[in-house]
């Protein structure tokens, strides 16, 4: 990566790799320290190229994510979730996993899992730090909209959710020892 940035022009525009409509630019890699701190269109873009292979190598689209934005924007309501949930999660009677970035205190990067088919509430940060306070709040608002979207698709019935269900577990992403590796365990994980 590093010669790469060097023989390169440092024109914040200049798109270093692109995906379908998602790109990284030189302006998602300039505040690199020590090649690990990423910022959104880095997660957007990750993201997006794991869903593609999975879904190659499954031969169906079984996971779907959220924009690394969305948890904000339902948290502070900023965002129509039906119509955000409509453009992210397609092949909808598929999917089995939703995946929703976090960026917790404006420096660090945690990964909520949505597991429709055991009805669990998975979150990791390589960190170990809490999941915010209101992430269950949250997947309710995105289970009850999914549900109500697609009223076929029995496992985004909220019934199947309660109290026990909407509460976090950890699902073991390589922990980091500093915050200078950021994003390093969510690389690692997958």
């Amino acid at each position: 990566m590093e010669q790469f940035l060097k023989k390169s022009s440092l024109n914040y525009h200049n798109v270093i790799v692109r995906q379908d409509d998602l790109f990284v630019d030189f302006k998602s890699v300039t505040s690199l320290v020590g090649e690990r701190w990423i910022d959104n269109f880095v997660i957007n873009f990750f993201l997006h190229k794991f869903i593609a292979v999975d879904s190659e190598q499954q031969k169906v689209k079984t996971i779907a994510s959220l924009p690394s934005e969305a948890f904000h924007w339902i948290e502070n309501k900023q965002s129509n979730v039906e119509s955000m949930l409509r453009a992210n999660v397609d092949n909808a009677h598929h999917i089995q996993f939703l995946l929703l970035p976090i960026h917790m205190s404006g420096c660090h990067w945690g990964l909520a899992c949505i597991d429709f088919v055991n009805f669990v509430l998975w979150f990791d940060d390589g960190m170990g730090w809490d999941p915010p306070a209101n992430l269950s709040s949250v997947v309710k608002s995105i289970v009850k909209t999914l549900g109500s979207i697609y009223l076929d698709a029995g496992h985004f019935d909220f019934e199947n959710w309660n109290e026990n269900t909407l509460r976090p577990k950890r699902f073991g992403m390589p922990q980091q020892q500093t915050m200078s590796n950021e994003g390093s365990g969510a690389v690692e994980l997958v």
